[in-house]
């Protein structure tokens, strides 16, 4: 997925379609990056650990956090109720973020010793 990752930091709703078809998507793209940093800090320290594209991750993780609005709301979502189209408000959305959140704080705390 990393390798379809947009300039911005992005991913897009659907990576296999066409540019006019498809969004950046600050959920997806949050869910993504949450699960490399959870996955990179289990491995972290371990013999012959994957390759976890963290640089990736962490540029993602810049990217949502800028897309979260001043009423707290993350923009660039998909519809809840109609993956096709874009969205203004995503409560799975929001709990991405969340999970980001934590998972970079592990991260961190695992590579360098502090939250």
């Amino acid at each position: 997925m990393w390798n379809h990752q947009q300039p911005s930091g992005a991913l897009l709703n659907y990576i296999d379609k066409h540019p006019w078809d498809t969004f950046e998507d600050a959920s997806g793209t949050a869910l993504l990056a949450a699960c490399t940093f959870r996955l990179a800090s289990i491995v972290f320290g371990t013999h012959n650990p994957p390759y976890v594209n963290v640089v990736a991750a962490e540029k993602a993780r810049v990217w949502v956090i800028s897309q979260v609005g001043s009423n707290g709301w993350l923009n660039h979502v998909v519809n809840p109720y109609d993956w096709h189209q874009a969205g203004s408000k995503s409560p799975e959305g929001q709990s991405f973020v969340l999970m980001l959140h934590a998972a970079y704080r592990d991260w961190v705390h695992v590579t360098k010793g502090f939250y």
